[in-house]
C-alpha cells in the first residue's frame, strides 16, 4: 500500500493544489457577488467551477486505483496540509504551535494510512 501512495503522491498533490485554487477562485467570486458586481464575478466563478470539475476527476481517478477507505482520507489530509502550506506562503498566515502539532498529527495519520 505504501508503494501505491508514493506512486500516486503527485496526483494527490495536484488534487490538493487544484482544490485550494478552486476555493480561492470561489472566494473571489463570492466577494464580487456580495458587492453586487455581477459581471466581475463571472470569470472567477467559471474558473472555480472548472477547477472543481478537475478536482472531482482527479479524485475519481484516485478512487479507481486505491480503496476508498484509504484514498479519500489521504486525499483530504493532503489537501488540508497543502492548504496550510499555501496559506503560509501566499498569505503570510501565522502557524502557531497548535496548528503545527495538528498538521503533524494529520501527517502521521496520512502516513499510517499509506502503510496500512
Amino acid at each position: 500500500m505504501a508503494s501505491d501512495f508514493l506512486t500516486y503522491l503527485p496526483i494527490y498533490l495536484l488534487y490538493a493544489a487544484i482544490g485550494t485554487g478552486a476555493a480561492a477562485a470561489a472566494k473571489i467570486a463570492m466577494a464580487h457577488l456580495l458587492a453586487r458586481r455581477w459581471r466581475a464575478s463571472l470569470p472567477s466563478g467559471v474558473i472555480a467551477g472548472g477547477l472543481v470539475s478537475c478536482n472531482f476527476a482527479l479524485l475519481g481517478f484516485l478512487l479507481s486505483r486505491i480503496d476508498m477507505s484509504v484514498a479519500a482520507p489521504m486525499a483530504i489530509g493532503v489537501n488540508l496540509l497543502m492548504a496550510a502550506v499555501l496559506a503560509r506562503m501566499l498569505f503570510r498566515e501565522t502557524l502557531d504551535g497548535w496548528k503545527i502539532m495538528g498538521m503533524l498529527a494529520l501527517l502521521a495519520g496520512v502516513g499510517l494510512l499509506a502503510w496500512a
